[in-house]
């Protein structure tokens, strides 16, 4: 009885081991996994990271690098403005600088014109102003066609700068005079030499210079209006008028 129950037993065992072996068998067997692909594709992710993050980095530095190009280009603007603003100024000073040296000029040149239709007004003047009871000083003369001062002249220019010096709130004119030969602008221009050179003769005595005034009459105002050799040379002077305020 004992035997045929552990037969049972057996059977029922080799049943149920047979059933196992048969249920794995007929079941779907997992696939096999494969490391070497996934590690690949773990490279592959881990590069494309690495790429992106490359781009991304390289994108902020290009950014960065135009940043600062439109900073740099910015600030040479801003020079540029500055520099033509100076430029502008510069040129509104030299504007400026012309301007008043015009006007300066223009006053100047007022002034000249004045001074000269001064100059040209004091011989009448100093006519006119001449006052008798004053001594006359003495005239001197010169050579034809000269205006150098004569050893003659020279006492008499000491003498009349003597006088001078006692009475120096005094002033005078000196009239340049030549005879009727040569022509009419020749003997103004004579006459004012010799007017010149009589002046600077004084000076070279001690008078100053603003106490002398000059003038040519050329031939105008002959003193002898003959015409001969002791005429003419007669009306070959520097005349000298007192002038009294």
């Amino acid at each position: 009885m004992v035997k045929n129950n552990v037969k049972y037993l057996l059977a029922i065992m080799f049943i149920v081991f047979s059933v196992s072996v048969f249920i794995n068998s007929c079941a779907p067997k997992k696939p096999k996994v494969d490391q070497t692909a996934i590690m690949r594709e773990q490279q592959r992710a881990a590069e494309e990271a690495r790429l992106k993050a490359e781009e991304e980095e390289r994108r902020k530095f290009e950014e960065a690098i135009k940043i600062e190009q439109e900073r740099k280009a910015a600030e040479e603007e801003e020079k540029r403005k500055f520099e033509e603003a100076m430029k502008a100024e510069q040129k509104r000073k030299a504007a400026e600088e012309a301007r008043l040296k015009a006007e300066e000029e223009g006053k100047r040149g007022i002034e000249e014109e004045k001074l000269k239709e001064e100059e040209e007004i004091k011989p009448q003047i100093a006519r006119e102003a001449e006052v008798k009871v004053v001594p006359q000083l003495d005239d001197i003369h010169f050579d034809f066609d000269k205006s150098d001062i004569r050893t003659d002249a020279r006492e008499i220019l000491q003498k009349n700068a003597d006088w001078l010096q006692n009475n120096p709130d005094i002033k005078i004119q000196i009239e340049g005079h030549c005879d009727e030969r040569g022509t009419a602008e020749y003997n103004l221009a004579l006459g004012e030499r010799r007017a010149m050179s009589t002046k600077k003769y004084l000076i070279s005595l001690g008078i100053s210079a603003d106490r002398i005034y000059t003038i040519s009459y050329g031939e105008e105002l002959p003193i002898d209006p003959n015409h001969s050799e002791d005429s003419w040379a007669k009306n070959r002077r520097a005349h000298f008028l007192v002038i009294t305020k």
